[in-house]
């Protein structure tokens, strides 16, 4: 009788144990489900968040992967992704100022742009751009400054040098070079490298668009 009497208190004792078992394994199961909703309800979601720091510089110091600075003209697949437009008997090169960083507050910022015609010269002497001429700077122009308006992360701009350059018989099978570098950001951090470009127009390249544009 008390063998019969200890084994009932022993499946007893385990049946106790084993709802408890249970009942703890539940409680423990809903805290695990519940704590990723309990987390994201008290915090920004990732998408809100800032990433990376606001530096300013010129997207086509990227152009060759890393390998120098230069910009080379023309360049492209077809229309929607030529580097260059001809309009007004001008070759219009696209350049754009680009602020890096994703940012939940996008603030609009200006910066100066200028002529670098050392860099541009340090680039022919250097080897960098060969069979070049360097441009006056009566041959080509481009806007003072450039502004990257409130909610956008890049402003556009064009270096412009007319026909009348690009033909002139004296730079048949050369390339014309031309350099302008970024500064003084009015927002963000203008950055260490990248700030400024070297555009390198092919003229036998891009002469060859004027002429199927006329």
């Amino acid at each position: 009788m008390r063998k019969s009497s200890n084994r009932t208190e022993n499946s007893n004792r385990t049946t106790v144990i084993r709802i408890f078992d249970m009942k703890h394994f539940k409680f423990i199961l809903i805290a695990l489900i519940s704590l990723p909703f309990i987390s994201c309800g008290c915090t920004k979601g990732d998408s809100d968040l800032d990433y990376g720091e606001g530096y300013v510089y010129i997207a086509q110091a990227l152009s060759s992967g890393g390998l120098n600075n230069v910009l080379t003209v023309p360049s492209g697949w077809g229309t929607d992704t030529w580097n260059f437009r001809l309009e007004d008997e001008t070759v219009k090169v696209f350049l754009s100022v680009v602020r890096s960083g994703k940012l939940e507050v996008e603030k609009g910022f200006t910066v100066d742009v200028t002529a670098v015609p050392d860099e541009a010269q340090a680039s022919i002497d250097g080897g960098v751009v060969e069979n070049a001429v360097l441009l006056s700077g009566e041959e080509y122009s481009f806007p003072s400054t450039v502004t990257v308006p409130d909610g956008e992360d890049y402003g556009t701009f064009y270096l412009e040098v007319p026909y009348t350059v690009v033909l002139n018989p004296d730079y048949a099978g050369k390339n014309l070079v031309a350099a302008v570098s970024i500064s003084n950001p009015t927002a963000y951090t203008l950055s260490e490298t990248n700030t400024s470009v070297v555009v390198a127009i092919n003229v036998d390249g891009i002469s060859s668009h004027i002429n199927n544009n006329q």
